[in-house]
Parts: structure tokens; sequence; C-alpha cells
């Protein structure tokens, strides 16, 4: 018995995988995010502070936890996407990527939406209480009291860029 090849995808999906491969995703605040208010600051580095935490400043970790809460969920999600590449049909890599940078994006501002330990310190609450922060914006549906939810600054920075290694 013999096999007659009568289609061959192999040298397609070598093709799509490649690109894929060569596809880099970035979401957080990047460098060009602009400074914070009048301080001179980068929000870039205001978020990095709050990020891993500082001696003035209390770890909330709004990437790492919001991988973690659904990075198998969106693991799966691109696996299917990729599976349905090879299968031949539409997502393409970039699309992917995006799609990926997308997903990640979401469960980091549902992070940051639900609340981050430790809760703000009474001086925070009161500054906030007077400047009437968070009564309107991007984020104004989330509680006055919501770590990292002030101005909305943080949430408009937080961005997904996809590009090309090398």
């Amino acid at each position: 018995m013999s096999v007659t090849v009568i289609q061959d995808h192999t040298g397609r999906i070598a093709r799509q995988l490649r690109a894929l491969e060569r596809k880099t995703v970035t979401i957080g605040v990047h460098g060009d995010s602009g400074t914070h208010g009048n301080t001179g600051e980068t929000v870039a580095s205001i978020a990095a502070q709050h990020e891993f935490g500082t001696s003035q400043v209390p770890e909330r970790s709004f990437l790492r936890a919001g991988m973690a809460a659904k990075g198998d969920e969106i693991a799966m999600d691109l696996l299917d996407q990729i599976q349905q590449m090879i299968e031949g049909g539409t997502p393409q890599p970039g699309q992917i990527a995006l799609r990926g940078g997308v997903l990640v994006l979401g469960a980091v501002r549902e992070t940051i939406a639900a609340g981050i330990a430790p809760e703000l310190s009474p001086t925070t609450k009161q500054r906030r209480d007077e400047k009437g922060s968070n009564s309107t914006g991007v984020a104004s549906n989330v509680g006055q009291y919501t770590p990292l939810v002030d101005t909305g600054q943080l949430w408009q920075s937080l961005v997904v860029r996809v590009g090309e290694a090398g």
C-alpha cells in the first residue's frame, strides 16, 4: 500500500509558525507613557513602584497578578488559535499575538478593578476625598478607594504593543 500526498501544507505551516515566533508582545505601561501630574516622574516608573513595591509604596502587583489569575485560560485560548492557523483557518500570526496581548490586558484591568491588597492608607483616602478623585473618567465605575485607581492615568497607560523580534 502506498501513500499519495494530495496537498502538502508543511511549508505554509512552517512559515506561519516562524512568523509567530518572531512576534513580540508587550503589555503594560511603556516608557513613553508620559509623566504623572506635575511631579516629573514617569507613569512607567510609578507603575513599577506599585508592581514591585518600594520602602514607601506597598507592592500591589497588577501585571503579575493579572497573568496569574488568567494565564492558563489565555494559554488555552492561544493554543486553540494556533491550531486553527495550522489547520488553514483565518487567524494569522500577528492576529494571534495581538489577541494574546489583549487578553492579558483585560486580565490586568480586571485585577485592578477588583482591588489589590493592601487597602489604601487613611492618609491616601483623605487625600482622595479632598480632591474628589475618581469621580469621572475611564475608571469611574471602580470604587473611590480602589488601589491603583485615582485619576485613571495608570489605567489609560496600560497598552498592548505587537512588534517583530530582532
